[in-house]
């Protein structure tokens, strides 16, 4: 679920000593769209798309809870969650044909490995059309 935070709250449970991390450099297919980037986040992966958190207007970050019928929500024990940083150089490189193709590193940071692991797969997949180092 959405996990609205304000950006002492997201820095401080992306700050957690427990927390797992997992990375990845890409290629968008194209252009950034920062738009479509925030609707695959919030329609299609169900996360808080955090204003103003990052200083950097190219810069995403995002937010989520996974419920569980067993799991609490944070900061209780034993909450799953998941916390997204999109860091993206809109004039990294270009197409053959000369069409501007932005980069990115995607970080997430959350209590649980295999969930940041999902999160990144279906990140850089659902944006740079193919799985991460590709």
């Amino acid at each position: 679920w959405p996990w609205s935070l304000g950006a002492d709250g997201y820095f401080r449970w992306w700050r957690a000593p427990a927390n797992q991390e997992t990375q990845a450099n890409f290629q968008f297919r194209g252009a950034y769209d920062a738009a479509g980037v925030r609707k695959d986040l919030a329609d299609g992966l169900h996360f808080a798309v955090l204003d103003g958190i990052d200083p950097l207007p190219t810069n995403l970050c995002a937010a989520a809870v996974l419920s569980l019928k067993s799991a609490v929500l944070p900061p209780a024990p034993g909450s799953v969650y998941c916390l997204v940083r999109l860091e993206v150089n809109p004039n990294h490189s270009g197409t053959t044909a000369g069409t501007p193709r932005a980069a990115a590193r995607l970080t997430v940071r959350g209590s649980d490995h295999a969930l940041c692991e999902s999160v990144v797969r279906a990140l850089v997949a659902t944006l740079s059309g193919g799985a991460p180092g590709q």
